[in-house]
């Protein structure tokens, strides 16, 4: 008998949603880009939507569940889910598991599904060492002994730049991701071109100055 949503496990279901849910594109079943975007977007699903039904551990990239990568593969298994390069790279639904997907997603509240939206709309764009650079800055209790933290450090400062530039950080958020005091990072950004509401690193320090902020 062909499973239905009617199947899934309470808090699974959160798998199914994440894959169908439209993200940097209107579309939906948009698909995750991969193992480590799946592991991250779920976490930080987690943190604001605790019903999410994945307990997460410190791993070799930070947060990880091996409860969600096992549903993963059960996935892929039963036909529900494809997913690109052996089963390391993108992974999207298969018409059987949109079904699936979208018969969940009518069913689903729709402050959880803004959530669900909102988590993938952000991580779905950044690449690896964005992701990295993200999770390890904002949870680092997550990766304390992770095998990637020297990657961590080496790419920090160019994945806050990026993603400065995307506008997928605050300048301060940026400044944080990057490990660097604000006006390091302002100076950072200035230098590679990326200016920082039109003023120029000589400016935007004497106006911090004039608030307070630095001395």
């Amino acid at each position: 008998m062909d499973e239905s949503a009617r199947d899934i496990p309470s808090g699974e279901d959160f798998f199914y949603l994440l894959v169908y849910a439209p993200g940097c594109t209107p579309d939906f079943n948009e698909g995750v880009r991969g193992n480590v975007w799946l592991q991250k977007e779920m976490f930080l699903l987690k943190t604001v939507v605790p019903a999410v039904g994945f307990e997460f551990n410190e791993h070799r990239y930070g947060a990880y569940s091996a409860a969600l990568d096992d549903l993963r593969k059960r996935a892929l298994g039963a036909g529900t889910v494809e997913q690109a390069d052996g089963d390391t790279g993108a992974m999207r639904l298969t018409p059987k598991g949109e079904g699936i997907g979208r018969e969940l997603w009518d069913g689903t509240d729709g402050s959880l599904l803004a959530h669900v939206s909102n988590v993938k709309k952000y991580m779905n764009d950044l690449d690896r060492d964005e992701v990295v650079a993200y999770t390890c800055s904002t949870f680092p209790g997550t990766a304390a002994n992770s095998e990637i933290l020297e990657q961590f450090e080496e790419t920090r400062v160019d994945a806050a730049c990026r993603m400065f530039s995307k506008k997928k950080a605050t300048v301060k958020k940026a400044a944080q991701i990057a490990g660097k005091p604000l006006d390091d990072f302002v100076e950072i950004l200035e230098g590679r071109g990326i200016h920082v509401y039109t003023a120029t690193a000589a400016s935007y320090r004497r106006a911090m100055k004039e608030f307070g902020y630095i001395s």
